[in-house]
């Protein structure tokens, strides 16, 4: 009888176990042992008073049992049997084909239980994969869902896939990988399942033929879906592969995806849906990593993700850490969906909305809002976004603007809050929504799909609350199809800003200065005299709250030095030293939070209307008090007709002057930029420019609208020497007991006509 072969793991750990435990004994002596040597105890008071050297005896016996327990276990048993095959036992110089499978055949039974925490964000890709299925199909009829797992081993992903999308529903699966161990249990696994739709082919990638009815000669355009999870990167003829991938891919609706481990160095700028957040690895990282999966033959070069890149059109993009598997160890990995570069069967948008300039690819189900961008270094610091909700009000806007369906507009991105208004009130033929920060174009980008896709409870809970304790798969299988890569990227590692205890208004640099007043509410102990402001029912009621209470803490020398300083100004508050530098011109810092803030309370109850202040107090809306895109009415409006009222929004990631100098002469007709130019300095040349730009940019008869911490900002001479009628519309006076408009953080409001 052939006697049992050992464990591979366990036999090779057993002389480490046993050296440790007679090291135990040897270093650790008990105290009748020390006496049988005549070694005066005096000299080891520090261990009698310390341990006992019987303990140590039963320590060691405890190790040495404990030992047996865990080596006979059988997760210890995987697990040494992974790392001898993985680490220690040799791989050799064999071929390609006999190295996979001598690689695989000792662990090929134990290879999922192992690989969980390795082989991290495989059913990540899978859901944004089938997101991206399911809208595709609802927008047009496609031909048989077929579905080949390039490398698939043990078919875990087929498996994991019944999970998002049941496996009955494609028409057919294939599942090719050339190693016949990992085949084996991929075969008995779909068995036990009795899918009947799923085939294991072991052949080349490169070479594979599907037994397809209407599989061609050469097999093009016959496959839906394609994937490879983590076994691009052991592919040795990758550029033949994935050559075949992109021939066999449905122009129309295929889809490719990825999820492997990479290393990339500094790259070069280009195009955001490419780069991402986060791809940049250390030079100890790329060295560690390459050498280390080398030795399995598996190659994390760049070669494989650039070719891909290059190869096919980027849909989404993901660079993650896997730090599941070891404390302080973080390994590279990445997500990635595309399609065929000559696909051109996208959704459009109606004429009326074609656009000169070219968005992201977002895949087959609807055209991106986006403006594809270059990062520049500048941008690469724009980790956040600066405001987290819009602090103009739109109402006051609207009756100075006098929009009608044949307007283009230029705006400042912000939240997006005042363009959804303008959208919704006068449905403009074009809206440019122009930031350089691309975290505030990520948060409009976000409330744009989730108006396609969410329901109005979903909707307010993200916005209306600032909490979606459910949001990371809301992402994933509902807003990413809709959504550019590097809004995905972006929203995809800020999870926690929906998920969190707090809201999502409590982050980014705004939010700093809501959780700085809320800090102070409960220093002073006036958190419960904020909740009664908020649901005061009448404007007396809310004036004594406001002037006994609260307003002591912020019309105070505390306040003011807080508001005099540039650091607080521009982290919580996003005022610049320049804008500081305009209020203090024309007074003091305390006058100007008197003139901002006393007005307020007598402007209308805050639970009904003014929402600006609800927010800042509360940290949330309400659904009497939110912007106008917040109410059912609002929702029903922007989300009806696949969103048809949201198809004027471009959303540009640039400064203003690049975008003006994109577009052609006496496009737009209203421009609204906010306090934009209260940010440079006094006499700058781009103020110059831009204001030229703008003249250039607008029609005749055209218009700025824009406001000012000052009463009298010096580049309206700018304007008037360029050409521009100016107008103050209005402005506020020291002392003053009115209020300019609902939030009255400003002390003018300017218009510029063209002439």
């Amino acid at each position: 009888m052939k006697k049992p072969e050992r464990d591979p793991g366990s036999y090779r750990l057993w002389p480490w176990l046993s050296f440790i435990s007679l090291a135990c004994i040897v270093l650790f002596p008990a105290k009748s042992q020390l006496a049988s040597l005549n070694i005066p105890l005096n000299e080891y008071d520090i261990l009698d008073r310390s341990f006992s050297g019987d303990i140590f005896l039963k320590t060691t016996t405890v190790l040495v049992l404990g030992s047996l327990v865990l080596i006979k276990s059988s997760s210890f048993k995987s697990w040494s049997r992974f790392i001898w095959h993985t680490i220690i036992a040799p791989n050799g110089q064999d071929d390609h084909q006999t190295g996979i499978d001598k690689f695989y055949a000792g662990q090929a039974d134990i290879y999922d239980k192992t690989r969980e925490r390795l082989l991290v964000g495989r059913k990540t890709m899978l859901r944004l994969a089938v997101a991206q299925i399911k809208a595709t199909r609802r927008s047009k009829e496609s031909r048989r869902l077929v579905w080949v797992d390039i490398g698939g081993g043990t078919g875990y992903n087929i498996e994991a896939m019944d999970e998002f999308l049941p496996i009955q529903t494609f028409d057919a699966i294939y599942l090719v990988d050339i190693c016949e161990p990992l085949l084996e249990i991929a075969r008995q696994r779909f068995a036990t399942r009795g899918w009947t739709n799923v085939h294991v082919i072991c052949d080349d990638a490169a070479k594979f033929i599907l037994p397809e009815e209407d599989w061609h000669e050469n097999g093009e355009a016959s496959i839906s879906f394609a994937t490879f999870s983590y076994s691009l990167s052991m592919i040795p003829d990758f550029f033949t592969v994935l050559d075949r991938v992109y021939h066999l891919l449905v122009p129309e609706t295929g889809i490719l995806s990825v999820v492997d481990f990479y290393t990339s160095s500094k790259t070069p700028l280009q195009s955001s849906e490419i780069s991402g957040l986060e791809r940049e690895c250390s030079w100890f990282s790329r060295w560690f990593w390459q050498i280390w999966f080398d030795f399995d033959r598996v190659h994390l070069g760049p070669q494989r993700r650039d070719y891909i890149e290059h190869k096919f059109s980027t849909v989404k993009n993901f660079n993650g850490r896997n730090k599941r598997l070891l404390p302080f160890i973080s390994i590279p990995y990445y997500i990635w969906l595309g399609r065929r570069t000559d696909s051109n069967e996208t959704l459009k948008r109606p004429k009326d909305f074609e656009s000169e300039f070219t968005t992201f690819d977002i895949g087959y189900a609807k055209t991106s809002w986006r403006i594809k961008y270059d990062m520049r270094p500048m941008q690469k610091d724009m980790k956040t976004f600066l405001y987290s909700f819009t602090w103009e009000d739109p109402y006051d806007d609207m009756r100075h603007l006098k929009i009608s369906d044949k307007d283009s507009l230029l705006v400042i991105t912000s939240a997006g809050d005042n363009a959804l208004h303008y959208a919704l009130k006068a449905r403009p033929k074009e809206i440019h929504c122009v930031d350089v920060n691309p975290c505030q174009g990520h948060l409009l980008e976000l409330k744009l799909s989730a108006l396609s896709v969410l329901s109005y409870d979903e909707f307010f809970a993200m916005f209306g609350l600032g909490q979606l304790p459910t949001f990371s798969d809301v992402l994933d299988s509902k807003l990413a199809p809709y959504i550019s890569a590097p809004c995905y990227q972006f929203w995809r590692m800020n999870t926690h800003m929906f998920t969190s205890s707090s809201s999502l208004y409590m982050h980014g640099h705004s939010g700093a200065a809501l959780r700085f007043s809320r800090a102070l509410f409960r220093l002073f102990g006036k958190s419960g005299d904020v909740g009664r402001l908020c649901d005061a029912d009448t404007i007396s009621e809310q004036e004594n709250i406001w002037r006994e209470s609260l307003r002591p803490i912020f019309v105070n020398r505390l306040a003011a030095f807080l508001l005099g300083g540039s650091i607080f100004c521009w982290r919580a508050l996003g005022v610049p030293m320049n804008q500081l530098r305009m209020v203090l011109s024309e007074g003091s810092v305390i006058q100007y939070i008197k003139d901002t803030l006393d007005p307020i309370s007598s402007l209308g109850t805050l639970k009904n209307g003014c929402y600006h202040y609800y927010l800042t107090l509360m940290g949330r809306y309400s659904k009497s008090s939110c912007p106008l895109y917040l109410t059912k009415e609002g929702f029903e409006a922007l989300s009806a007709n696949n969103g048809a009222l949201t198809y004027s929004l471009k959303l540009h990631t640039d400064t203003i002057s690049n975008t003006l100098a994109s577009m052609k002469h006496s496009s737009l007709s209203r421009a609204v930029i906010m306090d934009h130019l209260d940010w440079f300095a006094e006499g700058s040349q781009d103020v110059t420019d831009e204001v030229e730009l703008l003249f250039k940019a607008l029609k005749l008869g055209g218009f700025v609208l824009l406001r000012s911490a000052a009463r009298n900002p010096w580049y309206m001479k700018t304007f008037s020497s360029t050409g521009f009628r100016i107008t103050c519309l209005s402005s506020r006076t020291p002392g003053c007991k009115e209020a300019i408009d609902r939030v009255n953080m400003y002390a003018s409001l300017w218009k510029a006509e063209k002439v």
